[in-house]
């Protein structure tokens, strides 16, 4: 195993099973790769419990100079799943911006140019999946800028994405899903979900959500669900509904 930052490795970690996305024994298996074991007396707690417990204050933003090549390294690391890396790298991208805009309110622009930097150097390294996170993050001319730069960096998506509607496209994966599932491709079918479902949360307009609750009729579960989740995303339209 490559000297990697332990102590970061072990945060984000943490972090990631106090926040329910990995299990205790992925947490463990982790943990094993960069030999660091909890007490008995820790590990004979509830899961409740230890997830509680497990939350460590995410600094590691602030530590970005020490180790910025060794981070982007790291993160590709086998051991850590997608939606942690991508979750990871936007959290660390959002605190370089924090800090260079808040520098350039100060007026202090070699500060800015240095937390800059350190930002370029974290996007470059962004994979579509990466920069969904950061838009699904974002708002107004940030996401759309976000969208632009991620549309430039992967030209042959956005015009994949031109052609059909998001709706359109949410049900293609849904086929490919369904049939991986069928084959018992389970790793690969879970990863399809998670792009599917980051085109309807991030991608889907009210006409793509209504096509989606119609499309749904057969379980009320369902139409309630996405309804639900439709209202959550367009709150302004549902005001002026029920006025």
């Amino acid at each position: 195993r490559k000297e990697f930052d332990d102590r970061t490795i072990l945060e984000i970690a943490k972090n990631s099973y106090h926040e329910n996305m990995i299990s205790w024994d992925d947490l463990l298996l982790i943990c094993h790769e960069i030999e660091y074991e909890f007490y008995d007396w820790f590990a004979e707690k509830s899961d409740e419990e230890k997830r509680e417990e497990c939350y460590v204050p995410n600094d590691i933003p602030e530590r970005i100079d020490k180790y910025i090549n060794q981070y982007v390294e790291w993160i590709s690391t086998p051991f850590f799943k997608e939606e942690i890396v991508a979750k990871s790298k936007c959290e660390a991208y959002l605190k370089c911006q924090k800090e260079w805009g808040k520098a350039a309110f100060e007026g202090d622009y070699e500060l800015y140019y240095k937390w800059s930097e350190k930002g370029q150097l974290l996007r470059d390294t962004f994979s579509r999946e990466d920069w969904m996170e950061l838009i699904g993050q974002s708002t107004g001319r940030a996401k759309y800028e976000y969208t632009r730069m991620m549309n430039a960096k992967f030209p042959q998506e956005e015009v994949q994405d031109r052609s059909k509607s998001a709706f359109e496209r949410y049900l293609e994966y849904e086929k490919r899903i369904n049939a991986l599932q069928d084959e018992g491709k389970w790793d690969e079918a879970d990863k399809l979900e998670d792009e599917q479902l980051a085109i309807r949360n991030n991608e889907f307009t009210k006409e793509d959500w209504l096509r989606l609750i119609d499309d749904a009729k057969g379980s009320k579960r369902a139409v309630f669900e996405y309804t639900r989740m439709m209202n959550e995303r367009f709150p302004n339209d549902n005001e002026q509904n029920t006025k």
